[in-house]
């Protein structure tokens, strides 16, 4: 199998388990709506981030970035759902793109 049909599976299993979830729960919100949450998930994972809230070495805040993380792949799959957007390719181009020399993916 192909990479780039792995993460069309992929993709699909993640899109079709947050559609099934969203629409057992009443529905799609209005992608504005969506979009504001994201924004918020992000917020909550800048916060489980801050040492002084939460000492490095506690298994929670580990916990709670995980949660975050999943809550924001959760939200931005939710927003593609509701605006119909091909998530599989733009992710085959996002992840075969060269990486500008100019970033410090790397630290």
């Amino acid at each position: 199998m192909s990479q780039h049909s792995e993460i069309n599976l992929l993709l699909d299993g993640l899109r079709t388990q947050v559609d099934g979830t969203i629409l057992e729960h009443g529905g799609y919100w209005p992608a504005p709506r969506i979009f504001e949450r994201i924004v918020e998930e992000v917020g909550e994972l800048a916060r489980a981030r801050r040492p002084q809230e939460v000492p490095c070495n506690d298994p929670d805040r580990k916990h709670s970035e995980e949660k975050e993380c999943c809550d924001i792949i959760f939200t931005v799959i939710a927003y593609a759902n509701e605006r119909k957007l091909n998530l599989s390719e733009a992710w085959y181009s996002v992840i075969t793109a060269p990486v500008p020399q100019s970033s410090n993916l790397a630290g």
